[in-house]
């Protein structure tokens, strides 16, 4: 990868990079990795490369800058949605501890488009709340849903950046060790709970953090502030101005 990148800066003038958060010896221009905890990552600075770490530099989709969810004094709906695959089935584990639960309210399940998670087991996951339970495939305004909910709960992919820019509290389940650590840096902003990895998470749990959260008013209130407040909408327009400042001054350098 590191030969591949090399050759790529040698052919370009301005080469732009998007990566994950790892500590890596990376050749380009720009390099951005906008993600919680990025800003602590030991990266090889020189006067060449310009690194745009953190959350601030995350590029939010249009259909997630708007401001209009509020928070409910009484939360009754809950969406699930555990990305495009959910290869660990966690969406039934969380459907198995709602179905425990003396709750009423409304559960919206989203399954991805690459999820073997069939209807059927949905719906045996939660027998007891049918009259609750949509389920939604493929969907194309996640927008909309998750502003139509009161918490959502979902893994560890970019989803929680989304879900937060629009303010919704939010209960995560990491699906491996290695994201345990990425969504336990994402949750000491505020924005989020963090329940841990998937595997080591008793279902109990998962229905008494919901309970919990869906209860108490003044944290859904805090959470929704904070995610707004740690993914604003402007990430697209600051990665752009370093773009067109880089570009200016290759520019001038040029003309000189």
């Amino acid at each position: 990868y590191t030969t591949y990148l090399q050759s790529l800066n040698g052919d370009s003038e301005l080469l732009v990079i998007f990566e994950d958060l790892i500590d890596y010896p990376y050749s380009a221009d720009i390099v951005i990795i906008p993600y919680c905890g990025a800003e602590k990552l030991k990266l090889n600075e020189n006067n060449k490369t310009n690194y745009l770490l953190g959350s601030k530099y995350f590029p939010l989709r249009e259909e997630f800058k708007n401001n209009n969810f509020f928070v409910s004094n009484e939360a009754k709906k809950i969406l699930i949605t555990m990305g495009g695959s959910d290869t660990e089935k966690i969406t039934l584990r969380v459907l198995r501890s709602l179905n425990q639960l003396s709750i009423k309210c409304e559960i919206t399940v989203v399954i991805g488009s690459m999820s073997r998670i069939t209807n059927h087991e949905v719906e045996d996951s939660l027998l007891n709340h049918q009259e609750a339970l949509t389920v939604v495939h493929n969907a194309a305004n996640m927008s909309e849903l998750i502003q139509n909910s009161d918490i959502v709960i979902t893994n560890s992919g970019l989803t929680k950046y989304e879900v937060s820019s629009l303010g919704v509290p939010l209960i995560l389940i990491s699906n491996n060790k290695l994201q345990a650590l990425y969504s336990e840096e994402f949750a000491n902003f505020g924005s989020s709970i963090h329940l841990g990895e998937c595997n080591m998470i008793d279902e109990k749990i998962i229905g008494r953090a919901c309970i919990n959260l869906m209860r108490d008013y003044k944290v859904r209130l805090c959470m929704s502030k904070k995610g707004k407040i740690l993914i604003d909408g402007n990430g697209i327009a600051r990665i752009y101005r370093t773009i067109k400042d880089k570009m200016l001054s290759i520019e001038s350098k040029t003309m000189m």
